[in-house]
Order: structure tokens, then C-alpha cells, then sequence
């Protein structure tokens, strides 16, 4: 694997992993007073699983080559391309919620996350 490949995939977990949600962490905590656990809830599953998820989901249903072979260590782009789209289906159940007002959590939004795993069945 090229160094430079692995430093962009490095970057992307960095970024989506801790550093955009710790941002989103201060700039919503000194805007709105909330329970830093909430906080760091809420962001968590947006960077880390709803963002993290479709980029990733993008990728592997895209081009597999890269999650294949350096990750997984395996030969097999149909498995690779299948995970993705297991993560295109899931990620918008996620990435969805935060469009709820006020960021309640609602039973509809776990709904739709939920039941998204019969799209990465038919997939």
C-alpha cells in the first residue's frame, strides 16, 4: 500500500473519529448549556457512525480494492462491496435523526436506522 493512501485513510479516522467531534462538542456546548455526556453522545453517533459510516459506505461499494486487500487482507470485492452497502444503509437512519428539532430522539428516526438491513440484504 502506498504511504499516501494509508495517510488520507488515517486522516479521514482522525478527523471523523475525534477531532470534528470534539469542534462540535465545544461549539454547541458554548452556544447551548447541555450535560457534556449528552453532548459527547450525540456527536459520537454523528461523526463516528452516521458520517463515518456513509463515507466508508461510499468507498467499499465504490471501489473495494483499498478495504479489501490493506484491511481485510482479502481477495474477495464482492464481500467488501456488499459491507458498503450495508453501511449506505444504515447511515442515513442516522445521519437523518439530526434533522428532528431540538435533536429529540424519536421513535420514528430509530425506526428508519433500524430497519434498514433489509436494504443491505437485497443489496
Amino acid at each position: 500500500m502506498s504511504r499516501s493512501r494509508l495517510n488520507l485513510y488515517l486522516i479521514s479516522v482522525i478527523f471523523t473519529m475525534l477531532i470534528l467531534q470534539v469542534i462540535s462538542l465545544v461549539l454547541e456546548r458554548m452556544s447551548h448549556p447541555m450535560s457534556i455526556c449528552y453532548l459527547i453522545g450525540k456527536w459520537f453517533v454523528f461523526w463516528a457512525i452516521g458520517v463515518r459510516l456513509f463515507l466508508a459506505g461510499l468507498r467499499q461499494a465504490s471501489k473495494p480494492s483499498f478495504t479489501a486487500k490493506e484491511i481485510f487482507h482479502i481477495q474477495s470485492f464482492a464481500v467488501i462491496r456488499e459491507l458498503g452497502f450495508g453501511n449506505l444503509a444504515i447511515a442515513p437512519g442516522v445521519l437523518f435523526h439530526y434533522c428532528i428539532p431540538n435533536g429529540q430522539v424519536s421513535w420514528p428516526s430509530w425506526a428508519v436506522s433500524t430497519s434498514a438491513w433489509p436494504v443491505f440484504f437485497t443489496c
